[in-house]
């Protein structure tokens, strides 16, 4: 009986710790990078191309999951403006995420499922991988650099 009062301490410890143990734990700055990711869906769901604009620098390239080659803030831009006038972004959720920050520069890396309602009435769910490289200049987060794939755990990458 004693033995297995000894295991089951152990094991009520063992699943009082495993919160902590897996959780990731951010950072103010990685707190502070996310909260930007947060902003750049919330300006997505609203339609908000003004503010979106905001979230780019000036010399970002990027390669959205619908272009067939990497682009610039002029290109993505105009593609975020056709998106937004033919449909808008119903709901979002995160199914995954990380976020590191270097001195000036954070990258986020997570996946997303939306749901589009599109102007005719239909709805469109797609699920992405997403990467953003965040450069922070004075106050200021901007992306730099971005990419958005098809989310798909079974593909290869080489």
């Amino acid at each position: 009986m004693h033995r297995i009062s000894r295991r089951l301490v152990f094991v009520l410890l063992l699943l009082m710790a495993a919160p902590r143990i897996f959780a990731q734990e951010m950072t103010p700055a990685q707190k502070e990078v996310w909260q930007m990711e947060e902003v750049y869906w919330n300006d997505v769901k609203t339609s908000n191309a003004g503010h979106y604009a905001t979230l780019w620098h000036a010399s970002v390239v990027g390669w959205p999951r619908d272009r067939d080659r990497p682009v610039g803030k002029k290109d993505l831009l105009e593609g975020a403006a056709k998106k937004m006038a033919a449909s808008s972004v119903a709901s979002y959720e995160f199914l995954s995420k990380a976020v590191t920050v270097v001195g000036n520069v954070g990258v986020t890396q997570y996946s997303v499922k939306a749901i589009r309602a599109v102007k005719d009435g239909t709805n469109e769910t797609y699920t992405s991988r997403v990467t953003h490289t965040w450069l922070r200049t004075g106050n200021t987060w901007e992306v730099i650099g971005g990419m958005s794939a098809p989310y798909d755990s079974s593909g290869h990458t080489w």
